[in-house]
């Protein structure tokens, strides 16, 4: 069967029942959002979403004419993590239970580093509504893309900072491994530069990765880009110290197995 797109429209077209539904794009927008996400936007009463761009804003207001763009109102530029996701979580719950048909839309996934979608599926589902999660292309996905092409991951250790800092995981060194939300964890604000990052914790952060890898052990400090692109520099664990200080805000550090 081909995908006509007389037939896409048909799938799209389909009202789903739902009174909340956690969804994920792609993590540049609408790129690579599937047909599922696209009909719970296109069949929401209220689409609450993070744009990255004005053109995504543009687009997802042709899909729904009742978007909420949380930029503009919780998720402000040196708001600390856990008072705009409690805010966010407030409202959208109260939405949905008002109204139903709530659309929460994030960049990627839905459950991966995605704390607010988390939160809201289990207290929907615990106040009885009906609640649906809808994947999208997450950072991880984009980063594991990049990354094939020169590493076996064919195993691979995803960790928090906060985690790795505190001691709460321990790393395998002969497995390559992913260490995800530096700057929930080195400064705690929305949108915090790297100079504006805690000292103290990136250098508990460093002193634990120094216990598991060599001085010399290389470090790539990747980003995602809005493109979907994803930016490189590497580093070492030696020099972690001076280069975390400049480092992108929302860069994720990847450390090659060492056999």
């Amino acid at each position: 069967m081909k995908f006509t797109k007389r037939f896409v429209n048909t799938l799209i077209e389909i009202a789903p029942e739902f009174d909340l539904a956690c969804i994920g794009t792609s993590i540049y927008g609408l790129g690579a959002a599937t047909i599922e996400s696209l009909r719970y936007i296109s069949h929401a009463r209220i689409v609450y979403c993070y744009p990255v761009t004005r053109q995504h804003a543009a687009v997802m207001r042709s899909l729904n004419r009742n978007i909420v763009d949380l930029n503009d109102s919780h998720y402000l530029a040196g708001r600390k993590f856990e008072v705009a996701y409690s805010e966010i979580i407030t409202e959208i719950l109260r939405a949905a239970s008002d109204g139903g048909r709530v659309v929460y839309a994030q960049q990627g996934s839905p459950t991966f580093l995605a704390y607010t979608s988390v939160q809201l599926l289990k207290l929907a589902s615990a106040e009885g509504l009906r609640v649906v999660a809808v994947p999208g292309v997450s950072s991880f996905e984009c980063l594991l893309t990049y990354l094939a092409p020169r590493f076996d991951l064919s195993d691979v250790q995803l960790y928090n900072c906060s985690s790795i800092a505190s001691g709460a995981v321990s790393i395998d060194r002969r497995i390559p491994c992913l260490c995800f939300n530096l700057a929930r964890y080195a400064s705690g604000a929305i949108g915090a530069h790297a100079e504006h990052f805690d000292p103290a914790l990136l250098d508990a952060l460093i002193r634990k990765l120094a216990q598991f890898y060599e001085e010399d052990h290389p470090v790539f400090m990747n980003v995602v880009e809005p493109s979907g692109s994803v930016s490189e520099i590497q580093t070492s664990v030696q020099r972690l110290n001076r280069d975390l200080a400049i480092a992108p805000p929302n860069a994720t550090l990847f450390l090659p197995g060492n056999d």
